[in-house]
């Protein structure tokens, strides 16, 4: 399966939604929770084996804020946040 999310070191006019990314990190609950203080955030899953719902579940971010993390997985079956805002 492919997680379709695409990047640039460059911003580019796209004709999708465009986010910088602030952090890359490893599917980890408490660092998490420690970079979003606000505890919202807008969540979108690509390849990654749990559901919107059930990240919340386990995470405890509710809906909303400026946040919007991605949870895919890489080419290397390792599990990734990325974490950004919107450009």
């Amino acid at each position: 399966p492919h997680s379709h999310l695409y990047t640039s070191n460059n911003l580019i006019e796209f004709s999708g939604r465009r986010f910088k990314i602030n952090y890359t990190i490893s599917y980890d609950r408490k660092l998490i929770k420690k970079l979003i203080p606000s505890k919202k955030a807008n969540i979108t899953t690509r390849n990654f084996p749990e559901t919107v719902a059930q990240i919340r579940k386990k995470t405890k971010l509710s809906d909303g804020g400026n946040q919007y993390l991605f949870f895919t997985t890489d080419i290397n079956n390792k599990h990734l946040v990325l974490i950004c805002e919107k450009v």
